[in-house]
C-alpha cells in the first residue's frame, strides 16, 4: 500500500494493513484457513525505504519460527467425534472407543487421576488439562475421537468448553456417554 492509501490508514493509528488474507480465505471452506503475517514495512518505514531488505529477512525468520507451532496445529485439524463422560463408568466406555482421552479436573486431584487410570488401562493415552488451554495439540495428532471425561474437581462447563475448542479444529459431532 502507497501513497494516499497508507497515510489515511496510519492517521488512523494503524500499524499493519492486510490486503490479502480475506481474499484467499474466501477461497476455501470455512474454518480451514490460518493467516500469519510477518510485517516488514511500517507507516514510518515503507517497502520504498532504506532497510526493507533488512526488515524483509527478519520477517521471514520470524515466520519461519513459527512454523513448528502451524505444524502442530495442522496436524491437529480434522473432523472429528467428542465423547463427553463424567462417572468412571462411562469413562470406560468412552475409552474403548476414543483414540485419547482427556480428563478435565485439577491436576492433583485424586478423582482425576482415577479418571486418567481408568482411561490407561484401557490402552488409550489419557491428558490430565485443567481448561482448554492446557491442551497440547500434539495431543490430538490423528485423534478422529476425543474422549473427555470430566472429574468432579472440574468446573461444571469445562467439558463443553473443551468440546468448544475443538470445534475450532474441524467439524465436530458431541456424544455425551452416561
Amino acid at each position: 500500500m502507497l501513497g494516499r492509501d497508507r497515510a489515511v490508514h496510519a492517521a488512523s493509528g494503524a500499524v499493519a494493513v492486510d490486503t490479502e488474507s480475506a481474499y484467499l480465505a474466501a477461497q476455501v471452506p470455512a474454518g480451514q484457513t490460518v493467516a500469519l503475517r510477518a510485517i516488514s514495512d511500517t507507516p514510518d518505514a515503507g517497502l520504498l525505504s532504506p532497510g526493507i531488505i533488512w526488515r524483509g529477512i527478519s520477517a521471514l525468520k520470524a515466520l519461519r519460527s513459527a512454523a513448528p507451532a502451524i505444524d502442530q496445529w495442522y496436524a491437529a485439524t480434522g473432523d472429528r467425534v467428542v465423547l463427553l463422560a463424567n462417572r468412571p463408568a462411562a469413562v470406560r466406555v468412552l475409552a474403548e472407543q476414543a483414540d485419547v482421552v482427556l480428563v478435565a479436573g485439577k491436576t492433583r486431584s485424586p478423582d482425576a487421576a482415577r479418571l486418567a487410570e481408568i482411561a490407561e488401562n484401557n490402552g488409550r493415552p489419557a491428558h490430565l488439562v485443567e481448561d482448554p488451554a492446557s491442551v497440547d495439540l500434539r495431543w490430538l495428532s490423528g485423534a478422529g475421537t476425543v474422549g473427555i471425561a470430566v472429574a468432579a474437581t472440574a468446573s461444571s462447563d469445562v467439558g463443553r468448553q473443551l468440546a468448544g475448542c475443538l470445534a475450532g479444529l474441524g467439524r465436530t459431532t458431541v456424544r455425551e456417554i452416561a
